[in-house]
């Protein structure tokens, strides 16, 4: 339905609309409708965007006080945030001492967290722990994400028992990237292509991390942190092509997902084909 022209979605939805049984919720937005969702709270729940970026600044006021904003976006499909955590040493130090064992780089090492939520079913209220990593404050993320979706009755009470959870979701998301600096690839340039199609990287922007990682490391091997942290260029890729914020959100859910990925099975020798 998204390829067929806008006049023509309009009306192929509101002949739907005409037709529809029970009750739906709307959302009004610039005199428009941005959203239909089902009418029954266990369909959707509403989750006031206004709270969520309250109650999570001030959980990081009380519990991370010297955190700082690192920049924010909004379209009509998602709204994200990012801040910085900063002079939390005790919570780096094990990774820190996990970089120096397997002889990998320490410098620049900061927390972060994204919170992304959404009104119109793009995103439940989602808290994303990352890393910025190195002088250009590279994002890392670590993995899965702390997810309240819009349904089940969804409430700011069951929210603020995310934002408890979070600290221990950063101690959890290091341990997946231990294993990752344990194994190491013999052919890392097609296990970062192999990993790169399966997360769904574009094969254009794959094909330029791929190249700019080749020229760092050429053919030598390395672990599967490494090749890692070099798919996240892929973000600022997009970034430099297509600032926009949805666009942004997706790609940085999509490499987090290379974090559960079984590296080995990409470790192929030969030519990698898209």
């Amino acid at each position: 339905m998204n390829k067929v022209e806008k006049t023509v979605l309009a009306k192929i939805l509101n002949y739907c609309m005409e037709v529809a049984s029970g009750e739906a919720l709307l959302r009004f937005c610039e005199k428009k409708i941005s959203a239909v969702h089902g009418g029954d709270p266990s369909d959707y729940a509403v989750l006031e965007m206004p709270e969520l970026f309250r109650k999570t600044v001030e959980y990081l006021q009380t519990n991370f006080p010297g955190y700082t904003f690192a920049g924010a976006s909004y379209d009509h499909s998602v709204a994200t945030a990012l801040w910085e955590l900063s002079n939390e040493t005790d919570l780096l130090q094990e990774y820190r001492e996990l970089l120096e064992k397997h002889h990998l780089q320490t410098d620049g090492l900061k927390a972060g967290l994204r919170l992304t939520t959404s009104d119109v079913g793009y995103s439940g209220a989602n808290l994303y722990p990352l890393l910025f990593v190195g002088s250009g404050a590279k994002i890392l993320p670590l993995g899965s994400p702390l997810k309240l979706e819009h349904k089940n009755g969804a409430s700011l009470e069951k929210f603020d028992s995310q934002l408890n959870l979070l600290y221990a979701q950063y101690g959890k998301a290091l341990s997946n990237l231990e294993k990752m600096m344990s194994l190491i690839l013999l052919h890392p340039v097609n296990a970062m292509l192999g990993v790169m199609k399966r997360i769904g990287i574009p094969k254009k922007i794959a094909m330029e991390v791929a190249e700019n990682f080749q020229q760092q490391y050429g053919e030598t091997c390395c672990s599967a942190y490494e090749v890692y942290l070099g798919i996240t260029e892929a973000e600022h890729i997009l970034m430099r092509d297509e600032p926009e914020g949805a666009k942004i959100v997706k790609m940085e859910e999509n490499i987090a997902r290379a974090v559960h990925i079984r590296w080995k099975d990409y470790d192929l020798a030969g030519e990698m084909k898209w």
